[in-house]
């Protein structure tokens, strides 16, 4: 017969009687220090009839308060842990960092790539891409976009990259956005779109941030053939010159 004590019971010991803490109800056990070592030497898998000075008072006190039970054969019991142990919790504090946050924040395009599908399993280095199980249920809210940022900005992160879809078609949530990243000290800010449609655009709130454009095409001939909905490439080419224009700072792909 072998006998453990629960998975969210720890043993701590003092120097003159030790303790049983249940982490599950915060409940705690005062025991004497010989009991703590004869609870330990059955948590390490000695059978009760091989434990001198068993003390079978204590063992049903631990199983009434639901604190330990009985097995007929060596069980390995894996202990909860609440939290994280200091030396871990501090090795995070000052180890974990997060170099890059990308944030896609919509599902919404207003072009048809013919590479473009919703299979979840392509990835691209276009920063667009729609998700087929992407629906209005499961998006992300304002205060949902604020905790990630505060996080990630509190994880030592930087950079920004805003994708989607075509972000500049969620203008409102895109400039709340980038001024909760501008307001916490993000350095490096960048917005993956096609720049098709600018027409919500204000390009004023988006000085913090620099612009990098996938260019499917460049004349309106491959157009056609690339985007299903064959945009005018004249649009694209004049949003490009206001770019150049304004020295918006910007990458093309």
């Amino acid at each position: 017969m072998f006998f453990k004590t629960g998975s969210h019971c720890y043993i701590v010991q003092a120097e003159l009687q030790a303790s049983v803490y249940d982490l599950s109800e915060n409940n705690m056990l005062t025991i004497s220090s010989a009991d703590a070592l004869m609870l330990l030497e059955l948590n390490r898998g000695v059978p009760v009839e091989q434990v001198d000075n068993i003390n079978y008072i204590l063992l049903s006190q631990l199983i009434d308060k639901g604190m330990g039970s009985y097995y007929p054969h060596n069980a390995y019991i894996e202990k909860v842990r609440f939290g994280l142990p200091p030396s871990i919790r501090d090795f995070a504090k000052n180890r974990v960092r997060i170099s890059n946050l990308y944030l896609n924040i919509n599902n919404e395009c207003n072009l048809q790539c013919s590479f473009c599908n919703t299979d979840d399993r392509v990835n691209r280095m276009t920063g667009c891409k729609r998700y087929s199980g992407l629906s209005q249920d499961n998006l992300m809210g304002e205060n949902d976009y604020h905790e990630v940022l505060q996080q990630s900005y509190k994880l030592g992160c930087r950079s920004l990259h805003i994708i989607g879809g075509e972000p500049l078609l969620q203008w409102e949530l895109l400039s709340i956005i980038l001024a909760e990243a501008r307001q916490l000290g993000y350095s490096n800010i960048f917005i993956y779109t096609n720049l098709w449609d600018v027409g919500q655009v204000h390009w004023e709130e988006l000085s913090c941030a620099s612009l990098v454009i996938n260019a499917s095409s460049h004349n309106q001939n491959l157009t056609n053939r690339m985007i299903k909905n064959s945009p005018d490439f004249s649009i694209f080419y004049e949003n490009m010159n206001k770019l150049k224009k304004q020295e918006f700072p910007s990458i093309l792909m």
